[in-house]
């Protein structure tokens, strides 16, 4: 059973059964996105990295930055520049 499989049912019944209140449940949801997010995102992070993941990561940056890129050079302004200084 997971993290979360456990807490949300406990949570919900201590909130029925009156033992939480709403400032508790304000509490808990804090700790969980600032404490057990960020745990768990790093905690899926954690594993061995070999050659071809390395390779297939570093494909997946180049591919993006080369696409970012290509589509400022390709999309249009949506005011011209020349009505800009007009403005002025």
């Amino acid at each position: 059973m997971s993290f979360r499989e456990d807490v949300v049912p406990s949570r919900f019944f201590c909130r029925k059964k009156g033992i939480f209140n709403a400032a508790v449940g304000k509490m808990l949801s804090k700790v969980v996105l600032t404490v057990a997010l960020p745990a768990l995102a790093f905690n899926s992070f954690m594993q061995d990295i070999n050659p071809t993941m390395l390779k297939q990561g570093r494909n997946v940056l180049i591919g993006g930055v080369l696409i970012y890129i290509i589509l400022i050079f390709i999309s249009k302004p949506a005011v011209p520049y020349t009505s800009c200084l007009s403005l002025l």
